[in-house]
């Protein structure tokens, strides 16, 4: 069919031309199911991420060193109660949908990690909760070669994943670092010395 014999109406249909409505509304349905891809990609790398944290379970470690009721005191009746005293407090924190039972210990300097006796046994750490674990500060003194150091704590669970605390610098010989201030210190001072005048006195 030559150029001549092709009839006006036909000429029209092959150049006809989108409108400017038309071209919005193609663009605008291009941008939707791009966004939806991406949105899909998006939360299947994200459902990927979850299962696999989910699979090695870590623990969130903070540690300082504290006061706790771990000094056991016997009475002349046979009585017990616990006494403040001197220690590091580690606190377990779990951020994952699972339990996670702490299985081991270490207080971590220069890399060597040196295993830690805690007060009571380590705790299973229930999702989304807290646990504190109680190291006694004759423990610490007993373990450290030197009671003034910068170190971490290290916690292993029972399926063999490690945990680590931030770095920080600790002197054991500091009493006053044990406490939130000086103030609360000086009030445990004078606290101590009351029970060990009354301890005295019930002795004479």
């Amino acid at each position: 069919m030559s150029f001549s014999s092709v009839s006006p109406q036909v000429i029209k249909s092959q150049s006809y031309m989108q409108t400017p409505a038309e071209l919005s509304t193609i663009d605008y349905s291009k941008l939707i199911t791009w966004g939806m891809a991406s949105l899909a990609l998006a939360l299947s790398a994200l459902s990927l991420y979850l299962q696999r944290r989910d699979k090695k379970p870590r623990l969130i470690v903070e540690h300082q060193l504290g006061i706790r009721p771990i000094e056991l005191k016997i009475d002349d009746a046979g009585g017990h109660c616990y006494l403040d005293d001197y220690c590091m407090v580690v606190t377990l924190r779990n951020p994952t949908d699972k339990e996670i039972a702490a299985s081991e210990i270490y207080f971590v300097r220069d890399r060597k990690p040196i295993e830690l006796t805690p007060w009571k046994h380590l705790p299973i750490v229930a999702s989304h909760k807290k646990q504190e674990v109680l190291i006694p500060r004759d423990e610490l003194v007993k373990r450290l070669v030197n009671n003034k150091t910068k170190a971490s704590i290290l916690v292993k669970d029972s399926l063999g994943n490690s945990s680590y605390s931030k770095k920080r610098l600790f002197d054991l010989d500091d009493a006053v670092s044990f406490f939130p201030s000086t103030h609360e210190y000086i009030k445990f001072v004078e606290k101590h010395n009351k029970l060990k005048d009354d301890r005295e006195r019930e002795d004479s």
